[in-house]
């Protein structure tokens, strides 16, 4: 029997012009948290497409944000922050 699974966004092969960027400066000295910072949204955004149930929050959040009554933007934006905390990698 066949499992229904949702479609992934594919990652771009290679690293793109912002991983390039970070990675060559943190070649030369310069802080690593640029890279760290990025990888943690990046997986964020992943764990957001991967779940079907916070795709769609998501995707409703983001419609709301701009709502003309101020009440229903603040409650859009505080799903939001909750959604984008339940998202967050967990790290050990």
């Amino acid at each position: 029997m066949k499992r229904a699974t949702a479609a992934l966004p594919r990652p771009r092969p290679g690293p793109s012009p912002e991983v390039d960027t970070m990675s060559t400066q943190a070649d030369h000295g310069h802080e690593l948290s640029p890279v760290q910072s990025w990888v943690l949204t990046w997986a964020r955004d992943i764990e957001i497409a991967r779940r079907p149930d916070l795709s769609t929050r998501y995707a409703h959040a983001k419609t709301n944000l701009e709502h003309e009554d101020p009440a229903i933007a603040e409650e859009t934006l505080r799903e939001l922050s909750a959604l984008l905390d339940e998202a967050r990698p967990r790290l050990l």
